[in-house]
């Protein structure tokens, strides 16, 4: 089968540099540490995802939230707790131009259109896809045979049927959803959860979809 997706193991963003300061004969080893640089794109996403405080660019992102959830597309929470915060650069000016999203559709996937404007008029414009987590067994609809997620052993099929869990990592510039054949509740440490890119999830339909569309004339 043709690889869909291959995403490394999760690693950390965080790099340590030594400095070496010398004075009076007597030499000084500082080790400094280097975090993520702040993004400087007219719109930013901030959150603490796993411990980690994060400040990139929402475009292009996948999201994850729990139905009949409260939706603001500048100001939400997905479904592992964290509160996602889309802010303007400074000076700049953030409006919705159009938001698909409806919480109340469990696997339902929607998307958020939005805009920067500087002082100057000049406009910038993102876009980002939320799903909303479905209830039940959920279908993989992946774009080519199997895909590759976070780990080792983290491949899934064509087909498959997982429950989707409340987990979410955020690694590769992308976030993962945790995903089990045995239960939508289990936890992230769970030797039953596999991490595939939230995006995967967002495309596919669910089972009763699927049943639904086959019932069709």
């Amino acid at each position: 089968p043709t690889l869909a997706s291959t995403v490394q193991a999760d690693t950390t963003s965080t790099q340590q540099s030594t400095t070496t300061t010398t004075t009076n004969t007597q030499t000084t080893n500082t080790t400094a540490t280097a975090t993520t640089p702040v993004a400087t794109t007219p719109i930013s996403v901030d959150f603490t995802l796993n411990g980690e405080t994060h400040t990139v660019s929402p475009d292009g992102l996948y999201f994850q939230v729990a139905p009949n959830s409260t939706f603001n597309p500048t100001d939400f929470t997905g479904t592992s707790g964290v509160e996602f915060k889309l802010t303007g650069a400074k000076g700049m000016k953030v409006t919705v131009d159009s938001n698909s999203v409806d919480t109340s559709k469990a696997g339902s996937t929607g998307v958020v259109k939005l805009t920067a404007t500087d002082a100057a008029g000049k406009a910038t414009s993102i876009s980002y896809t939320v799903f909303v987590k479905p209830e039940g067994l959920f279908q993989l609809n992946l774009p080519m045979n199997y895909a590759l997620g976070l780990g080792d052993t983290d491949t899934v099929y064509q087909g498959e049927q997982y429950y989707i869990t409340n987990n979410v990592k955020f690694a590769r510039g992308e976030f993962f959803t945790g995903i089990s054949k045995q239960s939508q509740n289990a936890s992230a440490t769970s030797n039953s959860v596999k991490w595939i890119a939230t995006k995967y999830l967002a495309n596919s339909k669910t089972q009763f979809q699927m049943l639904k569309l086959r019932q069709l004339p």
